[in-house]
Order: structure tokens, then C-alpha cells, then sequence
């Protein structure tokens, strides 16, 4: 569940449908050539956390024709063709996978070495027509770097699933901005959750 809306957060941002839809509910249909994103294909995907989820994450990228670069908490040195990953690398390279990343999606769990993990020297080593995708956990972001790298443009844009503060306050100048996607912390749910977390126990 958690893979599956990590990716329609992807597609959302990338191919701009929230945009599209206000502009169309407004008689809008010009809306289609002013914006008109590439395909997915050969974009790369960072993966943050290479774990179940990130490793689900990147066998469906994989499917729509992307690359993946993934880091793992394991990895003591880059390796090729692993568990699904184009390139893995050691944590220490984070900053390599943020350079080469057309979308980042973080699926690491927030632990003392993840906390803030994503912060103003990580927003300035990504792309400028960068995402960044938030399924983990909010306290894994500095919110405040990322609402400066986002006001600046420094990344194109932002899909958040979690937040520092939950929910996220109204006063937060986040919601201003176009260039980002909201949900409220559910990228996990699903009507089957019940009977996975029971088969689990």
C-alpha cells in the first residue's frame, strides 16, 4: 500500500494532475500546452531506505521504465544490479543519489541517525527539476529547509505524506505553495490491513 501511493504521489506531481484538474474545472483546456512533462521513462528514482518497501518501490519503478539509485543502511561500498536498485550505494553517499535523482522518495524509518536526515545542504545537492516524496516519517525532513528550498525553487516540488507536526498546523506557509501535494499520513492504509498486520502476528 505504502509503494503504490509512494508512486501515485510520483505521477501526481510529475504529470501535474492536481494543476490540470483546477485549470479544467475552470474551462481551462489550454491548461494541456502549457504543460506538457516527459515521460518517466529513463528518469531516475532515488531511493532513501532500501528495505522492504523501498525495494517493493523499486521493482514497480522498474516497471514503468525507470532507473533506480538506491542507499541502504548495510552497504559498505557502491554496487550494481542489486535487489532491484540499478546502483546501491552506502549511506554515506546520499549526496550522490540526491545528485543524480529526478524524484527522491524517502522510505527510511526515523531512528537518530535518520532524523532530519533531509536537510538545507541535501535540498541544495538535488536537481532543481527534483521532487522530493515523503512516505517515511516527517521528522526525517527539516520542514523549515524544505519550505525555503521549495519558495526558492531549488526543487521543482514536494508530495508530503508526513509532517513534523501532525496534522500539519493551519498556519503553515506549505499550504501556499503550488508546487506541493498533501495526504494525511495514509499511505499505509488499505481495506486489508487488518488481515496483514493479524497473518503478521
Amino acid at each position: 500500500s505504502v509503494v503504490e501511493h509512494a508512486l501515485a504521489l510520483i505521477l501526481a506531481l510529475f504529470k501535474q494532475l492536481f494543476l490540470m484538474d483546477s485549470e479544467v474545472r475552470k474551462g481551462n483546456f489550454a491548461i494541456r500546452y502549457k504543460n506538457c512533462p516527459t515521460d518517466l521513462r529513463d528518469k531516475t528514482l532515488g531511493i532513501v531506505g532500501f528495505g522492504e518497501i523501498g525495494r517493493a518501490t523499486a521493482q514497480r519503478a522498474r516497471a514503468l521504465g525507470m532507473r533506480v539509485v538506491a542507499t541502504r543502511r548495510t552497504c559498505t561500498a557502491p554496487r550494481q544490479d542489486v535487489d532491484g536498485a540499478h546502483l546501491l550505494l552506502p549511506p554515506a553517499h546520499l549526496h550522490e543519489l540526491l545528485r543524480q535523482s529526478d524524484f527522491v522518495a524517502l522510505c527510511v524509518p526515523l531512528t537518530p541517525d535518520t532524523e532530519r536526515l533531509i536537510g538545507e545542504a541535501e535540498l541544495r545537492a538535488m536537481k532543481p527539476t527534483a521532487y522530493l516524496i515523503n512516505i517515511s516519517r516527517g521528522r526525517v525532513v527539516d520542514e523549515a529547509a524544505l519550505l525555503s528550498a521549495l519558495k526558492e525553487k531549488k526543487i521543482a516540488g514536494a508530495a508530503l505524506d508526513v509532517f513534523e507536526v501532525e496534522p500539519l498546523p493551519p498556519g503553515s506557509e506549505l499550504w501556499t505553495l503550488p508546487n506541493v501535494i498533501f495526504s494525511p499520513h495514509a499511505a499505509g492504509g488499505s481495506e486489508r490491513y487488518g488481515d496483514r498486520a493479524t497473518d503478521a502476528f
